[in-house]
């Protein structure tokens, strides 16, 4: 059920230096909550993973559970596009790709009309890797991609869209044409967990056996241009996401087995896959990166580190070009087990979500934070717990909104949040996508986004050619997915299904 908040709504003619805007505008102070989406499918775990966002639509991806047959879980892949100002649900796709806890909702992307949601399906016992494209506008299925692989499980794991292609990385890396679904080229070797793009170049990251791995391909042709692959621990060391921007592809993950893992961060040079710098937190049992975005000059880095009995959400904004530590924010919210699963930067300020635990309980909150980009600054945030399993999967921001996606005590959750610092208006209709503090900016059309990279920072000149949407991060960036990617991580973190 929709559950707006109450807003002050503004009407007539307000005047924002010379121009004149006539439609509503919603204020509100950095932070409010503007509208929330909860549902419960059927009385199960049900759970929003991965959000893209383009223009005035929001995207969501994630799964829902359905009544168990003959005693085995099932889950249907669930995608519902909203009306990204109001809420309004514009339309929604449920699917059922099999009886299969295998069944994982992964990652979407948006471009034009044309809607990417990628992940696994249950299939044969294993998961079968599956790729279904939308039309934006309508829902409609144009087309799909299902591989069963008989001698062992498949998925697909991260998805971007370059004008007429989509880039598909997971236990394949696949590349299609984004309109008929035809396979330009594959590399059934190239499994990874992320995917960036830059140009020509296309860059993956994940594990190849346990070593942490990231490569560079040619977009067009699919010829591997380099390879880094580093065993860091000599156990399972793993790249979870990558970032790339101008000079620098930034992988982050973990090395060594679990429970006894570090932080990763390895910063490359695009054309060559020259290390240029690394940085290792040890700083405990459980350190891990989960995800990471750049914008201009600064790297973010999140995920949680494990210096005490418990595990703490930790924040980290690097140099991109030199790796120096430019700020950094660890928490430890309740004395329970916290994680940063998802960081997107937008409007001169990084959104931050994930998971928060108070100590003694097994289930874990939501926790949503807007730093400052340069300072590390705390400019807002929200923080919920609840009885049951809960956390923040996904998160993106475009034209002064916030939208936070996962599960809230096992129901499907999407909120989104006024993004700004301090008080503004956020226009509801028209052609003004923000009054702020006396002026008015104009929307700007925005081409590729992806879950980890959403959105555009009004108050920068960077050029966004240099800018990889399509995502992400969502990324964020997009921008991830964290508690799919590692069974002990469920565990740890008390997400079970």
């Amino acid at each position: 059920m929709m559950k707006p908040k109450r807003a002050r709504l503004i009407f007539g003619s307000i005047t924002a230096l010379w121009l004149t805007v006539t439609a509503p505008l919603v204020c509100a102070a950095g932070g409010d909550l503007l509208w929330e989406d909860r549902f419960d499918l059927t009385g199960g775990f049900d759970s929003a993973e991965a959000v893209a966002v383009q223009e005035h639509r929001l995207f969501v991806f994630g799964q829902g559970q359905v009544p168990s047959v003959n005693g085995i879980e099932d889950f249907d892949w669930i995608i519902r596009a909203y009306d990204r100002l109001s809420g309004t649900l514009l339309w929604q796709d449920q699917v059922d790709g099999g009886l299969d806890i295998a069944e994982n909702a992964r990652a979407i992307a948006v471009h034009g009309r044309h809607v990417l949601a990628v992940g696994a399906a249950g299939g044969n016992g294993d998961g079968d890797y599956w790729v279904r494209a939308y039309d934006a506008n309508t829902g409609r299925l144009r087309w799909e991609d299902r591989i069963v692989n008989p001698a062992g499980s498949e998925t697909a794991a991260d998805v971007v869209i370059q004008g007429q292609k989509a880039f598909v990385v997971g236990t394949r890396v696949k590349v299609y044409d984004v309109k008929r679904g035809t396979v330009i080229w594959e590399d059934p070797e190239g499994s990874g967990e992320a995917i960036a793009i830059s140009g020509n170049t296309m860059f993956t990251a994940g594990s190849r056996n346990g070593d942490f791995s990231v490569r560079a391909y040619h977009s067009k042709t699919g010829v591997l241009l380099w390879e880094d692959l580093s065993d860091l621990s000599g156990g399972q060391d793993t790249a979870t996401d990558l970032e790339v921007h101008k000079d620098r592809v930034i992988a982050v993950g973990s090395a060594g087995d679990f429970p006894n893992r570090d932080f990763v961060v390895r910063a490359y040079e695009p054309k060559t896959g020259a290390l240029r710098w690394e940085d290792r937190l040890d700083l405990g049992t459980v350190d891990e990166a989960t995800a990471v975005d750049i914008k201009n000059r600064y790297a973010y880095v999140v995920g949680r580190v494990r210096p005490s009995g418990s595990s703490d959400f930790i924040v980290r904004a690097y140099d991109r070009k030199t790796g120096a530590l430019r700020w950094e924010d660890t928490v430890d919210f309740f004395g329970g087990n916290d994680i940063a699963r998802t960081v997107t930067v937008a409007g001169g300020q990084v959104f931050v979500g994930g998971s928060l635990q108070e100590a003694g309980f097994s289930n874990p909150g939501i926790v949503v934070r807007a730093y400052d980009a340069k300072s590390g600054g705390l400019n807002w945030m929200d923080q919920l717990v609840a009885p049951q399993a809960s956390g923040i999967k996904g998160i993106a921001s475009l034209g002064g909104q916030v939208h936070a996606v996962g599960s809230l005590s096992l129901d499907f959750l999407v909120r989104t949040y006024a993004a700004n610092s301090g008080r503004g208006c956020v226009k509801t209709k028209g052609d003004f996508r923000k009054w702020d503090t006396g002026k008015t900016v104009k929307k700007k059309h925005h081409k590729n986004h992806h879950e980890r990279h959403h959105g555009y920072n009004h108050d920068d000149d960077c050029d966004d050619d240099e800018k990889h949407h399509g995502k992400h991060k969502e990324k964020g960036h997009h921008k991830r997915h964290y508690s799919k990617h590692h069974d002990d991580d469920r565990n740890d973190d008390h997400q079970k299904r």
